[in-house]
């Protein structure tokens, strides 16, 4: 067993937060979000990092699907700032790059520069530091990639135009999966995800035990129910701790206007 999966290669940003979170450890590659939600669940590795939100175009609906669809706990997070990059295989001048490739959440961080050159064409690719592979590989002065910096020196590319993201304060979101949950008494975040009803007034009932109980609500995420339109299943953050009383409390409330409810996970929140 491996002790970290991520999505993607050496320099993706899930690399630099698995880095970030825990240092040089042993892991293993895989080509989507997919292969990391599996690889957990057989146990092939003991953990994934995956991302769920950026600051700047909001939530990987992809991921929060695939918490669904899995057998995994959240047992963790961190947040890293992400800064993107335009690179190529040669020092050439922007003007004379036509094709650039990178992940749709990087081109969507990046919009202002790119409604800035528009003679350049963005095509989606399946990850920034992938991007950035592909390029180095073929070696083509008339392509380019939107990837971090680890990205650029990782596959011997030179940076064209640094810091192109809109936002300077750009931060992603990635949360550590696990096939079991891990009890830890400093948790200050639940996750958790629950179908209600789809009747008049019954978010609102589940959602009132966190003034009840004066619980700092963090997050709402709305999914659709497969074969059942314009229905969903929501996923939800809070502060809390499952050993104290008011989170229990609330728990309970949430469970009995929920017809179906899955607990995520009871972990650390990460710090931005």
């Amino acid at each position: 067993m491996c002790k970290i999966a991520i999505q993607g290669v050496e320099g993706a940003y899930s690399y630099e937060a698995m880095l970030q979170k825990y240092g040089e450890v042993s892991y293993k590659c895989h080509e989507t979000f997919d292969g990391v939600f599996e690889a957990v669940e057989t146990g092939v590795s003991e953990l994934g990092i995956l991302p769920i939100e950026n600051s700047s175009t909001g939530s990987i609906t992809a991921v929060y699907d695939l918490l669904n669809h899995y057998d995994v706990k959240i047992v963790g997070e961190t947040t890293l700032r992400i800064t993107h990059n335009l690179m190529a295989s040669t020092p050439v001048d922007i003007k004379e790059i036509k094709t650039v490739y990178s992940h749709q959440q990087g081109f969507d961080q990046c919009q202002s520069f790119f409604r800035k050159h528009e003679h350049l064409n963005a095509i989606p690719y399946k990850n920034t530091a992938l991007s950035a592979q592909k390029v180095s590989l073929e070696g083509d002065s008339t392509q380019a990639a939107v990837a971090s910096a680890l990205a650029a020196k990782e596959f011997g590319l030179y940076i064209i135009e640094e810091n192109i993201n809109d936002q300077i304060n750009n931060f992603t979101r990635f949360i550590v999966i696990s096939k079991n949950a891990i009890r830890d008494s400093e948790a200050n975040k639940i996750s958790f995800q629950s179908v209600i009803d789809h009747t008049p007034g019954t978010l609102y009932k589940m959602l009132s035990c966190f003034e009840t109980e004066k619980i700092n609500l963090m997050k709402i995420e709305s999914r659709p129910i497969r074969n059942k339109p314009w229905e969903y299943i929501f996923y939800i953050d809070f502060e809390g701790n499952l050993e104290n009383e008011s989170t229990l409390r609330a728990l309970d409330h949430i469970k009995h206007y929920s017809n179906a409810f899955k607990m995520l996970g009871n972990y650390r929140k990460g710090e931005a």
